[in-house]
């Protein structure tokens, strides 16, 4: 029977031929076909037909630092002849402890049942902390393996699609711009999953890279009604441990009709952004024959990416991903690196040698602190009883904490650093209308409810003995600064600053400024109360600066208080001017006023004491 020969691939089924064949691909200076191996594995022939329309030249490998041989010479022997193309420096396995690896690439070369766990648990930790570029050249068998080296030498042709299948809904203007970025990139989210015939879609085009994004196992990746199958029916399997399918009289968990077998999508490069779709071999549930990356191994990819555990990328990665012409490209990287903060172990691995071998730099995305502390306070309003759900402020809440959570959805709080400040801008708008609402509360009306937090969340904590300190009041005296800790999580926690003169000279919710005041305390009838507050930020955010009296003395002011509001873009200190003064028919005694801050929701108030003398 005559073999298969291609313009680039010549097929040999006998091991000693094969490596002769090598020895000449590699030796000779005009180029001949490049040997693949195949021994009964007609499945591989079908592979390399395909591949002609995606591969139409040779290339040089990527050649990386260091090779290690994970399976016994015996095993790979064959392969001898490609370790010069493929690294410069060669080592066993059993040497890799030894190895310095640092600022290096690496290829790890073997059969996948060698491709283990328990052996490779602490290299593969190794080089996650220590951000080594690593790459795997695995095959179910010698062919399967041969074939992913031949792979290494080709060269795809230009104007392949991109695409990006995922289970997700994305947003028109996130669309937009992943399409900015890869430009004539083929989306494909649920809505449109749902309408279209993924399985012609998937199996007629030629893709050079093809992101999947979805739920699945090591045999399967759901698209609604479509599977990405990794079953390969050429194959006899080894154990009786199998999927649905695998069984007499059984058919696929899902329509049979629109299976899309993962080794005949013609893609140069596949993405696969799944959970444990190429599970390390003394881990995976199945047997062989239906496993995801073995059958993307003996497809058309020359360079798969394969999650060997749970991973949790999204719209996050998904844009990064699709950033195509990033110099640094890697998407096991990529997404490795960008769920560093949130997944404490590597997830994806590269199979094939790396596409990129320069590290890379990803921007890491949180939250805004000032945004999660004010829905934190938000979610105490309302939670706690002392405002009533009648009340301004709480109708109110509701809404701002459902939108809140959706801000705290990863990805929802931006893709990037531009984005993120955009969406920062806008909520600071909402963080503002809801201070407003609390500032003029309390101007309007210093008896509101909502003044009672101080009182309700006391004796609903006890004082944190560690945070005890001395402090000195702003009348001279000795006094103590301390923090109230609440019982509960939805209680609010205090900051006390107590004076033996003046009692609870000032308190508000954690987080919020420091305030101190310093003006005239005895004053003759008539006479001005003049003087500074200063306000010392702790947390960003704008700040709304206002003061009252008690009621009973309120008739005797002359003029209204108002609200102040600050920018406190580097949170320095605040300097507020305090002029106004009493009718002179104001009894003399002694009084008091109150200064107050409301920021990102919090309240801190200040209350001064003075006296006015009278006549004798």
């Amino acid at each position: 029977m005559e073999l298969l020969k291609t313009k680039l691939v010549k097929i040999f089924e006998d091991d000693q031929l094969y490596m002769q064949g090598v020895e000449e691909f590699l030796g000779s200076a005009f180029q001949p076909s490049i040997p693949v191996l195949v021994k009964d594995r007609k499945d591989l022939e079908e592979s390399i037909r395909i591949s002609e329309s995606i591969y139409k030249e040779k290339k040089n490998p990527n050649k990386v630092d260091v090779g290690i041989r994970l399976s016994p010479v015996e095993n790979i022997g064959i392969f001898s002849s490609f370790e010069k193309s493929f690294a410069d420096e060669w080592h066993d396995f059993q040497e890799m402890k030894d190895l310095n690896l640092e600022n290096k690439s690496v290829v790890v070369i073997g059969l996948y049942e060698e491709f283990k766990f328990d052996s490779l648990k602490e290299f593969v930790f190794k080089c996650y902390q220590e951000k080594v570029q690593v790459s795997y050249l695995i095959g179910r068998d010698e062919s399967s393996l041969s074939w992913l080296c031949a792979k290494q030498f080709l060269k795809e042709v230009s104007g392949l699609d991109n695409g990006l299948l995922t289970h997700r809904k994305i947003n028109h203007s996130i669309k937009t711009e992943m399409v900015d970025i890869a430009e004539d990139l083929l989306i494909y989210d649920k809505a449109i999953l749902k309408k279209h015939d993924m399985q012609a879609e998937l199996l007629e085009n030629n893709w050079s890279k093809l992101i999947l994004h979805g739920h699945g196992k090591e045999d399967n990746i759901n698209f609604e009604d479509y599977t990405i199958c990794g079953r390969n029916d050429e194959l006899t399997n080894k154990t009786n441990i199998l999927p649905r399918c695998g069984y007499c009289e059984q058919s696929c968990f899902k329509d049979d009709q629109k299976l899309v077998p993962l080794n005949r999508v013609k893609a140069a490069n596949v993405i696969m952004a799944s959970c444990n779709n190429g599970p390390f071999s003394d881990l995976a549930l199945y047997d062989d024959k239906f496993n995801l990356l073995l059958n993307a191994i003996d497809g058309t990819a020359q360079n798969i990416t394969a999650a060997v555990t749970i991973q949790d990328s999204d719209l996050l990665e998904l844009k990064r991903l699709v950033s195509f012409t990033n110099p640094n490209w890697n998407p096991a990287r990529i997404i490795n690196d960008s769920l560093d903060y949130m997944q404490p172990f590597p997830s994806m691995i590269e199979i094939g040698l790396p596409v990129n071998k320069n590290t890379i730099d990803i921007e890491v995305i949180e939250p805004s602190n000032r945004i999660i502390r004010t829905l934190e306070r938000a979610q105490k309003y309302y939670t706690n009883d002392f405002i009533d759900e009648n009340h301004s402020l709480k109708k109110l809440l509701p809404s701002f904490i459902t939108k809140g959570n959706q801000y705290l959805l990863r990805g929802q709080y931006g893709l990037d650093a531009k984005e993120k400040r955009n969406i920062e801008n806008n909520w600071k708008q909402k963080i503002q209308a809801l201070n407003d609402i609390i500032g003029n509360t309390i101007i309007e009306n210093p008896d509101d409810p909502i003044l009672e937090f101080d009182g309700y969340n006391v004796y609903r904590s006890k004082v944190d003995a560690e945070t005890i300190t001395p402090n000195l009041c702003n009348c001279g005296h000795e006094g103590l600064s301390y923090l109230y800790k609440g019982h509960s999580s939805h209680t609010f926690d205090l900051k006390m600053e107590f004076c033996f003169r003046c009692g609870d000279k000032s308190i508000g919710m954690a987080g919020g400024p420091k305030i101190s005041v310093d003006v005239t305390s005895d004053l003759k009838t008539g006479e001005k109360i003049k003087g500074v507050c200063k306000i010392t930020p702790e947390e960003d955010g704008e700040i709304l600066f206002g003061w009252f009296v008690p009621g009973y003395i309120k008739e005797y002011l002359i003029g209204e208080p108002s609200l102040k509001r600050f920018k406190n873009k580097n949170k320095d200190e605040i300097e507020v001017e305090l002029d106004f003064q009493f009718r002179e028919d104001i009894p003399a005694q002694g009084y008091y006023f109150t200064v107050f801050t409301v920021q990102n929701l919090g309240i801190t108030i200040n209350r001064h004491f003075f006296t006015i003398e009278g006549k004798i």
